[in-house]
């Protein structure tokens, strides 16, 4: 459910292949976080979640989003913390912050559960496209299936990441507008947003009453607000 173009920052090699010297290694996340990658309150409280901060944070260290070169690990710690100030449990935030770490990195879902239970692992394959799915909207439409099947835990941290994705699309859109569905992993920005409804469709079918249904309602309406405020609508 990734949004944002992913570029490595790759640590340098010597001229025989091997690595540099350690001055030019990517430094250890867990000891020098990025700005935006500190554990909230939260996670260091619990030692589940602070285990799945790490690893979360460890898979996405080489990752970056859009083109600010802003971290992208700062994704998955807006998804948890909204779901942990919405009153979802530990394991529902843990499957937030790991929810893109299959897609994203060597992780399996296997691994996840051995590591945190069952459910949490579960909630992740919900959450993982189905990569041998041809068709961005085939694949897109496949995804909401699985999340619809997993039930109201599983759209909580599917619509959570669409509110938290949406908010940061705003702000890319206003500046550089319809150019930014060069940084959307979608043919279109229209197929984007058409999705994204599908999106908020599916999670009410499943979950009438989550608060995260009206807020992505509200951020859609915003974003197509801002489409139609702009001078330059060339849409694609």
């Amino acid at each position: 459910m990734r949004i944002y173009d992913r570029r490595l920052r790759r640590a340098g090699t010597g001229t025989n292949g091997k690595a540099a010297s350690p001055r030019v290694t990517a430094p250890d996340p867990d000891l020098h976080p990025e700005p935006g990658t500190e554990a909230p309150s939260f996670v260091s409280d619990s030692l589940n979640l602070s285990l799945a901060f790490s690893a979360a944070r460890r898979a996405h260290a080489d990752h970056t989003r859009g083109g600010h070169g802003r971290p992208y690990f700062e994704h998955p710690i807006q998804v948890a913390t909204l779901l942990r100030d919405a009153g979802y449990d530990e394991e529902v935030c843990a499957a937030g912050l790991r929810h893109d770490t299959v897609e994203d990195s060597s992780f399996t879902v296997d691994v996840i559960a051995e590591s945190f239970g069952q459910r949490v692992g579960g909630l992740v394959e919900a959450l993982t496209e189905d990569p041998s799915i041809d068709g961005w909207e085939d694949r897109k439409a496949a995804l909401r299936e699985s999340v619809a099947r997993s039930g109201p835990d599983g759209a909580a941290i599917y619509t959570a990441d669409k509110i938290a994705n949406l908010n940061d699309w705003r702000q890319v859109y206003s500046e550089v507008g319809e150019a930014s569905v060069e940084f959307f992993k979608a043919p279109t920005l229209d197929a984007r947003i058409r999705a994204w409804q599908a999106d908020l469709e599916m999670s009410e079918s499943v979950a009438p009453d989550m608060v995260f249904n009206r807020i992505l309602r509200a951020e859609l309406e915003r974003f197509e607000g801002d489409r139609d405020g702009r001078s330059d609508p060339v849409r694609p």
